[in-house]
């Protein structure tokens, strides 16, 4: 584990597993200000962070004592020590959170970074305020409770890690075990060992909650055939037995949501994924409802918070149904400010508040989202048409060629930009597929001028741990 602490004090700490959740917990309970570090990261990344929030230590497990000492710098404004955990093991941890330690205060909690794609990252700043918030309104709207036993399988570097599967899970007093970094061949067993009937499984507490990106649920499906038969015989009853599945951080792909159905036999209980929307400056905001799923879209506000479309170009409120706008996010789950950087933040609140989340949807009559795309990146502008990377994307993954795909602009003096593919074949189609035969399928989907003009077929596609493809053309 890394992370960093702040307040008089900022703290960076490089942990995994357990060890990752306490030093976070006890960052918090200190009055300091956590800043989680990934630690696949180049370490020129990972010194942009000390620099930017100024630690005044760096903690680190001896399994990552190299990788700490490698970004460690005393030449780095206030950071004053490296300390070192004691060696991680496995255990369990009975953590107790009292609610005056988290609601009294809109002091800085933790600080997360944003991915930087477009500019130098970011320092999230989210205080103890809106952290309760943001874990109070995922308790309430997906009934977390004492019951609950969830595994996590996710990096603690991320509001998904952290807030929705570690924070909201302890302060609804359920269990949280970590099974991190993620692998298909230690998931599956633990998930079948809650439901074990075979003599050849291990029994364990069945497992209620899980959580993940697409791109996990998507390995976990395609490596079950190869899963030992006692593991496949029972993977149905697994799924089934969770109370709840929720996809987020990328859209989630209709063949991905059936195929976990088909395992299942079932298209309700556990094996019914239910999608959320949300983000690192505003936690959780829109979420599917347990009793109400709609395809392809990530639902209605979350309780406590307020959202709201506005027109990218006016900036009028957008009040109709299926009209395409800005996303923006009033309430109490959203966080403070960009770290030591006023001008940003001011740039991202407008009108008594309300965040800008860049990114574009529409709205059906009932209020529920729908999402098309980060404004600057995946909305595609071609000859004056205004397409969604994220719809082409999900209609070309209902291809039976398609194993994977990433679908971005490429600029173009005649049309303003044109509309690319990079795709991963499926192994039915290794023997070669042509853009003429993709452009002939994906006509009978969409209208023609969404449909990619340009092909590239690559081994694989880059992807970061939250399952976001990395894709440059």
């Amino acid at each position: 584990m890394n992370m960093l602490v702040r307040t008089s004090r900022v703290v960076d700490v490089f942990c995994r597993r357990y060890m990752g959740a306490v030093g976070l917990l006890a960052v918090l309970a200190s009055g300091g200000i956590a800043v989680p570090l990934c630690t696949a990261h180049p370490a020129k990344e990972m010194r942009y962070v000390l620099g930017d929030s100024m630690p005044s230590a760096l903690i680190a497990t001896p399994k990552f004592r190299t990788r700490a000492e490698e970004i460690f710098d005393a030449k780095i404004p206030h950071l004053l020590q490296l300390q070192e955990l004691a060696p991680e093991r496995e255990q369990e941890v009975k953590v107790e959170l009292h609610d005056n330690n988290w609601k009294e205060t809109k002091r800085g909690a933790l600080i997360i970074y944003t991915s930087g794609t477009t500019n130098l990252p970011k320092g999230v700043v989210s205080t103890h305020t809106s952290l309760s918030a943001q874990a109070s309104s995922l308790i309430t709207a997906w009934e977390m409770s004492p019951s609950d036993h969830l595994l996590h399988v996710l990096p603690l570097h991320h509001v998904h890690g952290i807030v929705n599967a570690t924070l909201a899970p302890i302060m609804s007093g359920g269990a949280v075990e970590y099974l991190f970094p993620f692998s298909p061949s230690t998931v599956w067993p633990r998930l079948v060992a809650g439901v074990a009937k075979s003599d050849d499984l291990t029994k364990r507490d069945p497992i209620t909650l899980f959580m993940a990106v697409p791109t996990i649920y998507n390995r976990l499906i395609s490596s079950l055939p190869s899963q030992p038969p006692e593991i496949q015989d029972s993977a149905a009853a697994a799924i089934k037995s969770l109370r709840l599945a929720i996809s987020g951080s990328a859209p989630l792909p209709s063949s991905i949501r059936d195929d976990w159905w088909d395992i299942a036999g079932t298209s309700s209980g556990g094996g019914s994924m239910l999608e959320r929307y949300g983000m690192t400056e505003i936690g959780m905001a829109l979420s599917n409802r347990l009793d109400k799923r709609v395809d392809n879209a990530v639902g209605w506000p979350l309780p406590g918070v307020e959202a709201r479309l506005v027109d990218i170009e006016t900036g009028v409120v957008i009040t109709q149904p299926n009209i395409s706008g800005e996303i923006q996010i009033r309430g109490p789950t959203v966080f403070r400010e960009y770290w030591d950087n006023p001008e940003a933040t001011a740039k991202e609140f407008v009108d008594g508040n309300w965040f800008k989340t860049g990114d574009v949807a529409t709205m059906d009559a009932s209020g529920c989202y729908f999402i098309h795309g980060r404004r600057s990146v995946d909305i595609i502008k071609s000859a004056g048409e205004k397409i969604s990377a994220l719809e082409v994307e999900r209609e070309i993954l209902e291809l039976p060629q398609v194993k994977e795909v990433a679908v971005v602009a490429i600029p173009d003096p005649d049309w303003g930009q044109r509309v690319a593919a990079v795709v991963v074949l499926a192994e039915q189609a290794k023997g070669g597929w042509s853009l003429e035969q993709m452009r002939t399928e994906m006509k009978k989907r969409i209208a023609g001028y969404k449909v990619p003009t340009i092909l590239m077929v690559v081994k694989d596609i880059e992807r970061n741990q939250m399952g976001k493809s990395e894709c440059n053309l």
